[in-house]
């Protein structure tokens, strides 16, 4: 098992290039990208992040889904291209930093609005998307988050009958608890390809805290996964702590516990 920590743990405390030179400065073996800016999905930061990133493995990337994710799901052919030109850039830089999976929110869906997804389109533009993620050396997951499509278990049952390329799933231990459903669901909807989690953890309040600070039990969870490999990021809120050294704290408890 691979125990790292997500940038977006950081986000609003350091910019992406300062956490990521964090945590090799301090020993975090493996760590998430989080590309949070459309400055950050240009070549050259790639290559600025690069030089940061010394000995920390980077497993996967993911990025601000508000700014450019939902039009990768436009049927508006020109929305979908131009879309399309700024995720290969972000394909570039993850493949530059060695990345193995790139984490896809997908569409973003409104509060109020009814939603009717349409599977079969969804399956088909994710294959396509799929395709190209594999050119840049990746493996693209569908992660489920709560305001999304990929917000209820099933989503993925549902577009399986018209993928046509390999595609994984990011498991958001956090998000589940927002779908108001079960982590147990979401693992049996995503059908043996779980290949990141993203893991927090709770108070006996309900209170969203760092691993290892709460109760939640990781051990009765990578069981049910039952694939020691996958990558383990901690992906928590800025909230969750006040000072990056106990956001370190809980990675090597973490890894003390489980690697």
């Amino acid at each position: 098992m691979k125990i790292g920590i997500s940038t977006a743990s950081l986000y609003g405390k350091m910019y992406t290039e300062q956490a990521l030179e964090f945590f090799n400065k301090n020993g975090v073996k493996n760590c998430e990208v989080f590309l949070s800016s459309f400055s950050e999905y240009d070549d050259n930061f790639g290559e600025t992040l690069k030089k940061v990133q010394g000995r920390t493995n980077v497993h996967s990337i993911h990025t601000l889904n508000s700014q450019f994710e939902g039009q990768l799901f436009s049927k508006s052919a020109r929305q979908y291209e131009d879309a399309k030109k700024i995720f290969t850039s972000a394909l570039k830089t993850g493949q530059r930093l060695g990345a193995e999976i790139y984490v896809l929110h997908g569409p973003q869906q409104m509060k109020y609005t009814k939603y009717v997804t349409d599977y079969k389109f969804f399956g088909e533009r994710t294959s396509e998307l799929a395709y190209l993620t594999q050119k840049y050396d990746m493996l693209l997951t569908w992660e489920n988050v709560h305001w999304t499509h990929y917000n209820h278990p099933d989503f993925m049952k549902n577009i399986m009958p018209y993928l046509s390329e390999e595609i994984g799933c990011t498991l958001d231990i956090k998000q589940a608890k927002q779908s108001d459903t079960t982590v147990d669901k979401y693992i049996l909807d995503m059908q043996g390809k779980i290949k990141n989690i993203h893991i927090v953890d709770y108070d006996e309040h309900g209170n969203m805290v760092l691993p290892t600070k709460g109760f939640y039990d990781y051990q009765s969870l990578f069981n049910k996964i039952g694939n020691i490999d996958v990558p383990v990021m901690i992906e928590v809120y800025d909230g969750c702590f006040n000072k990056a050294d106990e956001l370190l704290e809980s990675y090597h408890k973490l890894k003390e516990l489980y690697e």
